[in-house]
């Protein structure tokens, strides 16, 4: 079995319990519904709202995060059988396998993605360090220039709307163009420095 398998395995049993708010949670991250965006955009304002509103510090945040976490974990299994109470059916079986199988390759794929960067450290010192200290640096440049709730808020609105949107045509014909814009700079960049390379030698 590979690792895949394993991981889907763990996810069909540790989310059975839970297994109805699982479907409801992915009809509603995919915009199954007209109304299932505005929604999930309205509730992340609406939180966010709530920690400006407050002006509490970092560590009060962060206790709060971690009891509306608790609590939930409590009362989730209470909750799976009044989101969906009709029967369970075969197609709700393999719904909620293929959502267990998709977040298994994510949670592999960030795995193997974590290992392989890592690898870097003793591979190619020099990459990993100079790779971690920009991006370290970029970090903090953003945060100093833009509210920290305001880029958390912003963060955890595109992560939450990213699944709906990445299925929306339009969504993939802007991520297409960007793509085929940033080949064709690099393309044309190697392609000059080629031109000078051809004519030094001449």
């Amino acid at each position: 079995m590979t690792s895949i398998d394993l991981k889907t395995e763990l996810l069909l049993g540790k989310l059975k319990p839970i297994g109805n708010i699982v479907l409801y949670a992915d009809s509603v991250l995919n915009w199954e519904k007209p109304y299932h965006a505005p929604t999930l955009g309205s509730i992340i304002t609406i939180i966010f709202m709530f920690f400006w509103l407050i002006d509490s510090s970092v560590l009060s945040k962060l206790c709060i995060v971690a009891i509306c976490a608790i609590v939930l974990d409590f009362m989730l299994p209470a909750l799976n059988g009044i989101v969906y109470k009709k029967q369970w059916t075969k197609v709700d079986e393999s719904q909620f396998e293929k959502v267990c199988v998709q977040l298994a390759t994510l949670w592999d794929n960030s795995e193997t993605f974590y290992n392989k960067y890592y690898q870097l450290k003793y591979t190619n010192s020099k990459t990993y360090y100079v790779s971690l200290l920009t991006s370290l640096v970029i970090l903090a440049w953003i945060g100093s220039i833009v509210h920290n709730l305001l880029l958390t808020y912003m963060i955890v609105l595109f992560l939450v709307l990213y699944p709906g949107l990445s299925k929306q045509d339009s969504f993939k014909r802007f991520i297409e163009n960007l793509f085929n814009r940033l080949s064709s700079m690099v393309k044309s960049k190697d392609d000059s420095k080629l031109k000078t390379k051809v004519k030094k030698s001449l």
